[in-house]
């Protein structure tokens, strides 16, 4: 994980913003709409998002994170320690949620 700070550092003026929700709000989707990554969403009512991960958007403008959902049924602990890895990875410009996008 360290090689991934590293990179994603290197653009320090680059806006991060991590998504937070719950189960099936369509995070993993926005992700994959705004990074060309593939396999992260699904319609299941569990989350099929066990860690988080920053990407690169296509033009390279953000660096967004996807996470597990917040509210599951199995591996709370370990879905709360994935998004707040999320959340310190790097300087935040936004956190988006279940009720938009929230300006830090």
């Amino acid at each position: 994980m360290d090689h991934l700070k590293r990179l994603f550092r290197s653009a320090p003026k680059t806006p991060y913003i991590v998504m937070v929700g719950n189960v099936g709000t369509g995070k993993s989707t926005i992700v994959e709409k705004l990074t060309g990554e593939h396999g992260r969403s699904s319609d299941q009512a569990t989350s099929m998002t066990l860690t988080s991960e920053p990407f690169w958007s296509f033009d390279g403008s953000i660096v967004i994170a996807d996470t597990p959902g917040c509210n599951a049924m199995d591996n709370k602990m370990d879905h709360s320690q994935w998004i707040a890895g999320a959340i310190s990875f790097m300087p935040l410009s936004k956190v988006s949620g279940g009720d938009g996008p929230v300006s830090l």
